[in-house]
């Protein structure tokens, strides 16, 4: 970013009025005019921005990403940039001529080392739209590039520009490789000299040499490799080769070596290959001028040109034209008009027909070679065959088009009723069935029969009037109609990329990873209820490599422990999460984290869970291999009506939360972790490891597990807040926190931001004084050390007595009744008898004078003697805590 006088001598330099310098100053010092939001068809999201140290809006990872990257973050003639600049208002005509003023904010605000303005970015498809309904508005002009009248309007009264961006710049090649290098550009690791010096050797040795060839050549690594390009000692063509595909890849030793090389090659193969037939007779065209071959020698080829004129050139200067696209083949739009029928015949035969004409060629062709003994077809229809065969061939230059049964254009296709009953039928249908009621097709019908009554017209039937309904708009649409975009989502049809963008699950491992929130089919005894898990997953391995269970629903506090469990075990964080648009993603704790260690952020569209199906059919195999296998299940809740006593999932559940925690983080990362997986070929932990080492282990965005980041990753209560009271300080789930900062009578009585550890319930932290303190709890000596988790299995069921992933993945029975067997059906015998007997069971201590002792057969509640207290095992239970309950 400019600095204050960096920022004054631009603004010299250019010679910008104050008023526009004031402008410019407001829109460097606030903050975006507004939030971006995903919608149904977009994926918004945040942009750690190195250039600018802070997080960029993007409203779109197709056009606004992409262009930020490529056109901004890396461009060294902009200067700075800000998303979401203060609103303008441009002045422009409706399409009906009348005057019209709109408020509107742009994309971006931009300022470059020649200039400042605003900058729009648009499909190009939406802005053909746009211009569609309005010329005013966007405008393309004769070289093929979108303008904003209104905008440049507006910005040329400060001296500025607007600048309109369709997605048609982007270069989505030159993206994905700033994306893979991203964490090498300013990389505090350097190679060491001895390996630079062998890389460029063999680099210097073997120009072009690639990426792959480069890494299976010696004692080298992906990361030295990365470095290098990164720095420009190595080179690339960053708008050509992309790092998706690796071992594509060309190296060189600089930019001049890349030319030189590709300049060979190209002309190598002019002279190696012709896409022009050589031979007499044969037509070429020549900057619009048709040549006929009239000789060809040993060194030269002679031309004769429409105009009778004579041309000899030798043999390399007509290669070199060919090579040059100068002369190429020539073809009347006739012959190419009759080819493209022929193909259009062909395309349009069913197999059926194709197999038929098959049959047909093989007979002729061997009634046309005289092998008539051969064959058993009657000789009158083998002779309609030739017969057509030839007339096609004369025809079409192709005889086997003749062949082709034309079943398609047999029978009766006139309309079976006039264009009155025809547009009664489609109007019945628009008002009466697809209509945001969503009435019935027998519904429809009646009002069908009851207008043809009126006008006197035959009434169509039933059935032909379910098929004009499925004929009047595509299921999608139809369903869009009258059930919504939810109910449609699942007919929506999927549009395949037809250009290079990015790979849906990224191209490495910690390039991409989702969090998701799903709440298990599972009863618990402790504390009772259905437990809820938080996973992240690699998207391009689909590795589950952090797991968070509660007992409470989805939060922000759900997020920050996954995200702590993942560096634990890791010490990495991806370069992209995907979310969804979640309230707990968009916490101001959440921003803080990711934008503290560089990571990204894409939301996911509303109802869109086709963009989530990585972390959806992780859910689903968690449930068929695991979970649904397990006593307790709530598989059977499904269907109420038939689920008895005996067999409630409540009456059988024996997993407690500690157990079930272990037992499935077993199964997540041992045994679905070395498991095959369909999509990948092997495991995710084998597949994890290669991409690793083809990409970079990358240890420059390595995070230390310390305090610091501990700290970082703290939550906090649902408010935020607590209020400190006089002489007892702020109470959090039921207990007291004090710090001695607290006895400043200023401080009482008013409500200061929190933290709290889960793995630590003895202190939590306050924010006083510009500074987070230190606060214990004033059980500190007894819960130091303990968990959260382990204070919930004790007071849980006080709470609640006083409140009142599509494709299931292939695994063997074998394989999964090993893994029971091993580790879940002891441990299900074991809790059972621990319930059934009473042993081992540790007796509860007393507090000194604090407390008392909670017997786990205890008497019956005195204010309600159909709730018993809960059934408490190894914990100590503060006094005030229970009778506050």
């Amino acid at each position: 970013m400019l600095t204050t006088e960096q920022f004054e001598a631009w603004c010299h330099r250019l010679h910008l009025s104050e008023t526009t310098k004031t402008r410019i100053e407001r829109i460097r010092t606030s903050e975006p005019a507004r939030k971006v939001k995903s919608s149904a068809s977009n994926v918004s999201g945040s942009y750690c921005s190195k250039k600018m140290g802070v997080t960029m809006q993007f409203e779109s990872h197709k056009v606004e990403l992409p262009l930020v990257v490529t056109c901004m973050e890396w461009d060294v003639e902009v200067l700075e940039y800000y998303d979401q600049p203060e609103s303008i208002k441009l002045n422009y005509k409706s399409q009906a001529g009348k005057a019209m003023g709109v408020i509107y904010t742009p994309d971006f605000f931009v300022i470059r080392s020649d200039g400042a303005g605003y900058e729009e970015c648009k499909t190009e498809q939406e802005l053909e739209k746009l211009s569609a309904k309005n010329k005013e508005r966007y405008i393309k002009d004769e070289n093929g590039n979108w303008r904003c009248p209104p905008g440049e309007k507006f910005a040329e009264q400060y001296g500025l520009y607007f600048r309109v961006r369709s997605s048609k710049e982007i270069n989505w090649i030159c993206y994905r490789n700033l994306e893979y290098l991203q964490d090498y550009f300013s990389s505090p690791y350097e190679v060491s000299a001895e390996t630079k010096s062998m890389l460029l050797a063999l680099v210097h040795a073997h120009e072009g040499i690639t990426f792959h060839e480069l890494l299976d050549s010696g004692a080298l690594s992906a990361d030295d490799i990365n470095i290098l390009l990164a720095s420009g000692e190595l080179y690339f063509d960053r708008n050509k080769d992309c790092f998706d595909e690796p071992g594509n890849v060309a190296l060189y030793s600089s930019k001049k070596s890349a030319e030189l090389r590709q300049g060979t090659e190209s002309t190598l193969c002019t002279y190696q290959t012709s896409p022009v037939e050589i031979a007499v007779g044969r037509l070429l065209n020549w900057d619009g001028i048709i040549h006929e071959i009239v000789n060809v020698g040993e060194h030269t080829v002679s031309l004769k040109s429409e105009k009778e004129e004579l041309l000899t050139l030798d043999y390399t200067q007509f290669q070199q034209l060919i090579g040059t696209n100068q002369l190429r083949s020539y073809k009347s739009l006739a012959d190419n008009a009759l080819a493209k029928q022929a193909q259009q015949i062909i395309m349009n035969a069913s197999s059926q027909d194709l197999d038929m004409a098959n049959n047909k060629a093989d007979i002729v062709k061997q009634h046309l070679r005289g092998d008539k003994e051969k064959i058993t077809t009657p000789e009158r229809t083998v002779r309609d065959w030739v017969r057509k065969y030839k007339l096609a061939e004369q025809m079409w230059g192709q005889g086997y088009i003749g062949l082709i049964p034309k079943n398609s254009k047999k029978g009766n296709h006139t309309l079976r009723f006039s264009e009155p009953v025809v547009a009664l039928i489609n109007t019945t249908i628009q008002e009466h069935h697809v209509n945001g009621i969503a009435t019935s097709k027998k519904y429809a019908y009646g009002f069908l029969q009851k207008g043809c009554q009126e006008q006197v017209v035959t009434v169509p039937s039933y059935p032909t009037f379910c098929s004009y309904i499925d004929k009047f708009a595509p299921i999608h649409n139809r369903t869009l109609l009258r059930e919504g975009t939810r109910s449609a989502y699942e007919y929506q049809p999927f549009y395949w990329e037809l250009e290079r963008t990015t790979p849906k699950h990224g191209s490495r491992p910690f390039e991409l990873a989702h969090i998701d929130h799903t709440e298990f089919d599972i009863q618990l005894k402790l504390p009772e209820g259905r437990p809820w898990a938080t996973i992240m997953t690699d998207a391009y391995t689909r590795r589950l490599l952090a797991v968070y269970i509660t007992m409470d629903p989805p939060s922000y506090r759900s997020n920050m422990m996954v995200i702590r469990e993942y560096v634990k075990r890791f010490n990495r964080l991806p370069q992209t999460i995907i979310v969804d648009g979640g309230k707990d993603f968009s916490s101001i704790y959440f921003e803080q984290l990711l934008a503290r260690f560089e990571i990204n952020k894409k939301v996911r569209p509303k109802a869109q869970g086709h963009f989530g199906s990585v972390c959806e059919r992780l859910f689903g195999t968690s449930s068929t291999q695991l979970i649904h296998n397990l006593v307790g299940n709530t598989q059977l809740t499904k269907q109420v009506r038939k689920l008895t006593k005996k067999f409630d999932p409540r009456n059988l559940a024996i997993w407690d939360l500690e157990s079930f925690n272990e037992l499935f983080k077993l199964w997540a990362y041992e045994f679905y972790d070395t498991d095959d997986h369909p999509a990948l070929g092997g495991s995710p932990r084998d597949f994890f490891t290669q991409g690793i080492e083809l990409t970079g282990k990358r240890k420059q965005k390595l995070i230390p597990y310390d305090d610091s980041f501990k700290f970082a990753t703290l939550p906090t209560t649902r408010k935020g807040t607590a209020k400190i009271f006089p002489g007892r300080g702020f109470k959090l789930k039921s207990i007291y926190y004090w710090s001695d900062e607290f006895r400043i009578p200023e401080h009482e009585g008013k409500s200061v931001p929190i933290r709290y550890d889960p793995w630590n319930i003895g202190i939590a932290y306050a924010f006083i004084q510009g500074a987070w303190v230190e606060c214990i709890s004033q059980y500190y000596a007894i819960f130091q050390g303990r968990t959260e988790r382990e204070l919930l299995l004790a007071t849980e069921e006080i709470r609640k007595n006083k409140a009142n992933s599509q494709k299931k993945y292939i695994v063997s029975a074998a394989q999964l009744a090993e893994f029971f067997q091993k580790n879940v059906r002891y441990k299900e015998q074991e809790l059972k008898e621990q319930y059934k007997t009473g042993k081992d069971v540790p007796e509860l201590q007393v507090l000194p004078g604090k407390g008392k002792r909670i017997e786990p057969n205890r008497q019956k509640h005195e204010s309600d003697k159909n709730n018993t207290l809960p059934s408490v095992t190894q914990r100590t239970v503060p006094r005030q805590i229970y009778e506050e309950y």
